[in-house]
Formats: C-alpha cells, structure tokens, sequence
C-alpha cells in the first residue's frame, strides 16, 4: 500500500515543471514535519498522507508545462531563473529540522539578486551563525558563491532547467573556472 501512494504522488509530481516540483514538495514536507510534530498524528501513515485532501487538491490542479521558456527573452530568462532560485533556497531550507533555539533563514534580496541560506541561533551555549548556501543571479546567470550543503546546488539548478553555460561556480577562483563543465563568468 506505501509503494501505491508513493507511486500516485510520483506520477502527479513528475507532470509538473520541475520548480514547481521544488515547491511542492517543499509545502509536503512542511505538511509532514507539522504532522509529525503533533503527537496526535505521529503515527499517521503514508498512506494518510497521499490522500490528504489539500495535497490531493494540489495534485489534481496539475497541468504539464510543455512550453519551454524562450532563451532568447532576457525578462523570461530572469524571472525564471528567480523563481527557480528561491523555489531551490526554499526547498534547501525545509531539510533543516525545526529546533526551538536555532533559525533556517532565507534571505533573498530580489531587486539586487542575492540569495542565501542560513542557520542562526544557539546549540547549547555556542553561537550557531552558519552559511549554508549562497547564490546571486549576474547579467544572466546563476553565481554559485558558496554551497555547504550535501545535494550540490549546481546539480538542483541543472535538474531545474538552468543549462551549464549560465551556471556559475563562483567559489573557484577565476582563472580554475574554465577548467569546471560550467561557465568561467
């Protein structure tokens, strides 16, 4: 029965664009974690959770994007990569577990282009104040300049439809970026 409501989930997921993907995903897990969090339903199952009524609702308003985006509109190309930036930065920040005395920041400055992802707070009596992704859009690309996560972003932006030549890895010095499978600037 787990792998059947896994398998509807999978089948609705994989007709959507993948930044929406991202976000839905994303509002699943919150649901989850939410109802894990509530000793009421600790033990609700899978199953319980494929068919609740909001993600099914979700579900169900799926419509394939078949349209790619055109390359050459620069005001498409922009909103998109924004989109699929933060969608990527809020889907990073739901794998953080929620803790009382410790914060998941996303920061995103949209009208410069900045983005980051950060944890803030305490553990136990240390200072918990951790970069754990960086990313800025630059005359139409995405600058990776730092990622400390265990899922390469550049992996997330690739699976999201950002091609190699607009990504790139802005934590390797200048004159080593064109030695990467990304762009040198």
């Amino acid at each position: 029965m787990k792998q059947a409501a896994i398998s509807q989930i999978e089948e609705r997921l994989i007709q959507l664009p993948v930044d929406e993907q991202l976000q839905l995903i994303s509002r699943m897990a919150q649901r989850l974690r939410d109802h894990l969090n509530n000793p009421a339903h600790a033990e609700m199952p899978l199953e319980a959770m494929a068919a609740d009524e909001d993600i099914q609702r979700e579900l169900s308003q799926v419509k394939p994007d078949l349209a790619p985006p055109d390359p050459t509109n620069w005001g498409n190309k922009l909103a998109r990569y924004r989109e699929i930036v933060q969608s990527i930065m809020q889907l990073y920040a739901s794998w953080f577990p929620h803790k009382a005395d410790r914060l998941t920041e996303v920061v995103i400055d949209a009208e410069r282009d900045h983005y980051v992802l950060m944890q803030v707070g305490w553990e136990a009596e240390h200072r918990v104040y951790h970069l754990v992704l960086h990313l800025d859009i630059i005359n139409g690309k995405v600058w990776i300049q730092d990622d400390r996560t265990n899922r390469s972003v550049a992996d997330a932006l690739l699976e999201a439809g950002v091609p190699r030549e607009d990504i790139v890895l802005g934590f390797h010095p200048p004159e080593v970026r064109q030695y990467t499978d990304f762009a040198a600037a």
